[in-house]
Parts: structure tokens; C-alpha cells; sequence
């Protein structure tokens, strides 16, 4: 049942604390304490918006509870409020401090005489992410607590200026626009979607990630939260909203945009400064470790950002948890992990192109953990240059064509760098390399008459020792032999004829062996074997054969025709996505047969003309 009469409009853009300070004026003249006691409302109560304090405002003025109710922003715990689907904590909102436009009390001004009763303290106005009027576009005033009734927001008490004075108020504010980051908050308490990765969290944390990040940005790692004034917390919110409303990129570049100011900027080493003079405020507030506050997705992605980037101890807690697992060395941890100089690791590092050239730059950078181990145990288990020819039993000659000719790798390819690490090969590599080599060669006492070491060879045959090498690397020469009693490089034989055939084909095409046909074809050798054998009107794949040589080749255009104009049954079988019953049925159906008996080749191979309309 209606009690008050007249009435006073409640007004949804409000808080119900200005609208109940309103009514007291209206129909008591008072002050918003001693209505509350008339009506039977304990101000606590009606300070945290309690249900019942605002089901008993609504029966004594008629108003509809449920629209007060969703427009208010109501404590649901200690320091914890709810409003517009949002749960959050006090920080979020302004507190005692009581935000105002000036602007916004001169229009309200000019609805009556008594300001106490026109004059609306805005819902907006309390919450943290507002610090600009979205209707003049003018920067919020804030009136900070003097004395403890001041928590009321009696409008008229605590902006008692008038006319003028209030005018002025006004009129000595720099106009702007309200920042991207009010407008995000604001928003979504409406229910608007923004960019994704804020969404994904509590709208105090993303309000608290983009602000702090802002901060660091705007005004470096040392300024403290509490000397920024309320223009400069607007430009922090500008800055970060830049970032962060770019999702975990965005955040990202921000994040090494502020480790590059320190090392470049201060010429200090980042793996070695403490994580608090890069990020700053934002790196405090997430590894505060009583900090109860909700800091979402940031920490995980600071902690993250960090590991990736910087030199952290494997038995370092980051951020509330140990890291477990190095990610990234510097120089010096890697000099001290694996106990080698620290110049010799930087040479070695930088002719590796691990890290750059410049000196300041090598000494800061950072660099992939198992890289680093993995390049530095490879220098430490290498064989020198100079003792190459020792260990593969050839010249200094042959050993200076391999590496030029790219046989052997150097475990770095800079031509200006340092010390061992630029003149050695990894000994797996040589390990390997010896064993490819002498793979296919057969054991003799002495060497078949016509044949000659690989030096001699390339002489004979005018062909470049690396062209030779690859040869026998690859498997094309079938007529490689090995002296028992002479080891590695050194004890090779080979026919100079055979080299230089292989060597030159007459084909520009080119032509392979025999052997690597089945590959080429994804035929078996048995059905390679039948397509190259003689029959009435020539064998269906041509070979070439060298005079005097047991040596068969393919030529590759022969392949590539070959391949073109007939398909075999199980090459078929994949393309169709057929099983072979299935295949067989569709192939009869349509009265396709083999190009030749299956039992002769050991497939079924058929012209691609004929299944063309399979």
C-alpha cells in the first residue's frame, strides 16, 4: 500500500541511496539519516542495497521493486557487490569517494529550487571504470570522504556549490571522449559482447589487467599506484584497452614492448633484473601472495610471456608456482650449466646465429633452452677441422672440398666467426658420414685392376670429388670397393668409366638406377623386373645398359611417361578410395583389363585412358 504522497519518481539511471536522499528532502526537508530511522530502514541495509531494505522503499512509494532492484548495486558478501550479472569486489567501485559532473547537476539544478531534491548521483558515477560524464564528455570530479556521513552521496551536501560556482566547475574541465575501457565495462554490464579474450573472464579482472597493464606502459614500472591522479588512471585504461582488447597478442606485444625498454633503454641485462622494474605494478599485483583478488587469465599469460622469453631458474617460483622445466638460457646460465666460458659460449652462440653479433645485444638476449644445451654439447662432442683428415684417412685437400661442398657441416656457417666451434664438424655427422660411404662397398685385399681412390678418380674421369662422393652417398655406383687393410675415405676404389657415366648422363633429363625404380613408381622390384624385360615389341619400360659395365639405368623421362599412361591396382585402389573387391567389380563392370598378364608383371597395371570414368 502507497504511504508517501506526492510522489517522487524514482529515476533507473540512479543510485537508490540519491533517490532515497531525494525523497527525504521532498517530504521531510531532512537529512537521508533521519528518514531512514522514520521509515524503518537501518542505513547499513540501505547501504548495501539489501532486498529488504529496497522491498520496504518500493511499498512505501509505489515504485516497482523489480526495476529498483536490477538497477541497483547490491553487496552480496563482505566487499563483494553484484549489478548487471557481474559479481566483483569494493575495489571495482569507487567507494566513499563520490565522482560527479558538474555539467550533470547544472541540468538538474534547473529543474527546481531545492537542489536536494533534483540533484542525481548517478549509478555510473560510482563505479571504478568511469572517470568521464558519456553525456558532456567531460572528466568526473571526484570529492573525496571528509568525515563518515559522507558515504551517504547526499548530493547536495557533498557538491554544495550552486549557480555559478557550479558553472564554473564546469567550465574549468578539459573536454574528451569517454575511454574505450569505460565504454568496454560499461557495456558489458548491459549485456554487450567485447573482445573475446576480456569476456573470457570476470569484468573486475579484465578491468584490473587492462588499467595496471596501462600504467606500466603509460608511465613506467616505478610509479606507484597511489601517486596517479584520476587523469592519469583515464590514460592508463586508454593505453592498456590498446593491448589488451587484442586478446593474448595484443597483451604479448605489450609485454615485450615493456622488456624492450629496460634493456634497450637502460642498456641492463633483462635476464638479470628483477621482474618488478620491467612490469611493474602489474607484476606486483599478480604475485602479491595475499592477494585474494580475482586476477584471471593474466597471471597464467604473464607467467607464460616470462618462461618463453626470459632466463628463469628451473627451481624458481613464478608467480604462485615453481617453473619445473627451463625454457630459456642466457648466456650465462647456459655457461654455467653445462661449465664452459662464458665467451666461448657467446662466440659459439653468435656464429651460430643463436643470438646477434652486437655485444650489449648477445649478453641480453635469451634464447631456447634445449637449443642452447643441444648446439653446446654438440661443439664439445665435434671434431676439429684440423684433425679431419686424421680421422677419415684423407687429405686436407679432400677435407676442405666436402665441407665446401656441403658433404660435411660445420656445426656453424658463419664466415666470420671464432675460435673451434667455426672450424669443426659434429662427430655424428662424421660418424655418419663414413658409414654412408662405405655402405655398399665390398671388402677386397687388393683393388680390382682399372680402379682408383677418389682423388685419382676425379682426375681420371674430369669429375668434381663432391659429384663422386654424392654418388656413392646416394647408392648409384654398384662398383665400390673397399680395401681391408685401409680405413674410412682412404681405402675407397671405384671405376673412374662408371663415375663419369653416372656423372654425365646422356640424357639432359637425366637417368637413375634400376635399383630406385620401385620407389619412383611405388611398384614391387618383382613387377619393375617384368616391366623391363624383353618381349615381342620391346620391353613396356626401356633400360639403358653402359658397354662394359654391369650397370642398368632408367631414363627419367621413360618414368615420368611411364607414370603418366599407366596406373597400377593398388595405386588405383588409394585415389578411388576403394577396396580392392570393390575395385575389382567397378573394373569388370566396365570392361577394363590389364595392359598384360597379372601373373607375368605381379600386378594389375592399367592404362589410365581406360579408367579415366571410373
Amino acid at each position: 500500500m502507497k504511504i508517501l504522497n506526492p510522489s517522487l519518481p524514482y529515476d533507473n539511471a540512479e543510485t537508490t541511496l540519491s533517490w532515497v536522499a531525494r525523497l527525504a528532502a521532498f517530504h521531510t526537508g531532512g537529512d537521508l539519516m533521519s528518514f531512514l530511522h522514520d521509515i524503518g530502514i537501518p542505513y547499513g541495509d540501505m547501504l548495501a542495497n539489501r532486498k529488504h531494505a529496497i522491498a520496504r522503499l518500493c511499498d512505501l512509494t509505489g515504485e516497482d521493486h523489480n526495476l529498483v532492484s536490477s538497477n541497483a548495486i547490491s553487496q552480496v558478501s563482505q566487499r563483494r557487490y553484484t549489478f548487471g550479472g557481474h559479481t566483483f569486489a569494493s575495489e571495482f567501485l569507487h567507494g566513499t569517494n563520490m565522482m560527479f559532473c558538474p555539467a550533470c547537476l547544472v541540468v538538474d539544478d534547473e529543474g527546481g529550487p531545492n537542489p536536494a531534491i533534483q540533484r542525481r548521483g548517478l549509478t555510473i558515477w560510482t563505479i571504478r571504470a568511469v572517470r568521464t560524464c558519456p553525456k558532456h564528455d567531460l572528466p568526473l570530479i571526484n570529492r573525496r570522504e571528509a568525515v563518515w556521513s559522507d558515504c551517504l552521496r547526499e548530493m547536495a551536501i557533498r557538491v554544495p556549490e550552486r549557480g555559478p560556482a557550479l558553472a564554473r566547475l564546469a567550465a574549468g574541465l578539459t573536454p574528451r571522449k569517454p575511454s574505450p575501457l569505460q565504454n568496454y565495462c560499461l557495456d558489458r554490464l548491459r549485456g554487450m559482447a567485447g573482445p573475446a579474450w576480456m569476456d573470457g573472464q570476470g569484468i573486475e579482472s579484465a578491468f584490473r589487467a587492462t588499467s595496471l597493464l596501462g600504467v606500466v606502459l603509460a608511465f613506467g614500472p616505478r610509479r606507484k599506484l597511489n601517486q596517479l591522479t584520476e587523469d592519469e588512471w583515464d590514460t592508463a585504461g586508454r593505453t592498456g584497452f590498446q593491448y589488451s582488447s587484442r586478446d593474448e597478442n595484443g597483451i604479448r606485444e605489450a609485454l615485450s614492448i615493456l622488456q624492450a625498454r629496460l634493456s634497450v633503454g637502460k642498456q641492463i641485462s633483462r635476464s638479470r633484473s628483477g621482474l618488478p622494474m620491467i612490469f611493474g605494478q602489474l607484476y606486483l599485483w599478480l604475485s602479491a601472495p595475499k592477494n585474494g583478488k580475482e586476477t584471471g587469465p593474466i597471471r597464467e599469460l604473464v607467467r607464460e610471456h616470462i618462461l618463453d622469453t626470459m632466463e628463469v631458474h628451473p627451481d624458481r617460483v613464478l608467480l604462485g608456482e615453481k617453473v619445473g622445466v627451463r625454457r630459456r638460457h642466457s648466456v650465462h646460465s647456459l655457461a654455467t650449466t653445462t661449465a664452459t666460458h662464458p665467451t666461448t659460449i657467446r662466440n659459439f652462440l653468435v656464429t651460430s646465429g643463436l643470438i646477434p653479433k652486437h655485444a650489449q645485444k648477445a649478453i641480453d638476449a635469451t634464447f631456447d633452452a634445449s637449443d642452447g644445451e643441444r648446439l653446446v654439447a654438440m661443439m664439445k662432442a665435434s671434431v676439429a677441422q684440423i684433425h679431419l683428415p686424421k680421422v677419415l684417412n684423407t687429405t686436407r685437400g679432400q677435407v676442405v672440398q666436402l665441407i665446401e661442398g656441403g658433404i660435411l657441416k660445420k656445426i656453424s656457417s658463419e664466415k666470420d666467426g671464432q675460435g673451434r666451434q667455426q672450424t669443426a664438424v659434429p662427430l655424428d655427422e662424421v660418424q655418419r658420414f663414413v658409414t654412408a660411404l662405405t655402405h655398399d662397398a665390398q671388402k677386397v685385399e687388393t683393388a680390382p685392376e682399372g680402379t682408383f681412390g677418389i682423388p685419382e678418380t676425379a682426375q681420371i674421369a674430369h669429375v668434381p670429388t663432391t659429384t663422386i662422393v654424392q654418388l656413392l652417398l646416394d647408392g648409384d655406383l654398384t662398383l665400390v670397393y673397399q680395401l681391408a687393410h685401409v680405413p674410412g675415405y682412404g681405402g675407397i676404389r671405384l671405376y673412374p668409366d662408371e663415375v663419369k657415366a653416372l656423372a654425365k648422363p646422356r640424357d639432359p633429363r637425366g637417368v637413375i638406377r634400376l635399383k630406385r625404380v620401385p620407389d619412383r613408381l611405388k611398384m614391387s622390384h618383382a613387377t619393375v623386373k617384368a616391366l623391363i624385360a624383353e618381349k615381342e615389341g620391346g620391353p613396356i619400360l626401356p633400360t639403358i645398359s653402359l658397354e662394359g659395365l654391369p650397370v642398368v639405368l632408367v631414363e627419367v623421362q621413360m618414368l615420368d611417361a611411364f607414370a603418366r599412361n599407366y596406373v597400377g591396382f593398388t595405386s588405383l585402389s588409394r585415389k578411388l578410395s576403394l577396396n580392392s573387391y570393390q575395385l575389382k567389380r567397378k573394373l569388370e563392370a566396365a570392361g577394363v583389363q590389364p595392359i598384360d598378364e597379372p601373373a607375368r608383371l605381379r600386378e594389375r597395371i592399367y592404362r589410365r585412358e581406360d579408367v579415366k570414368n571410373l
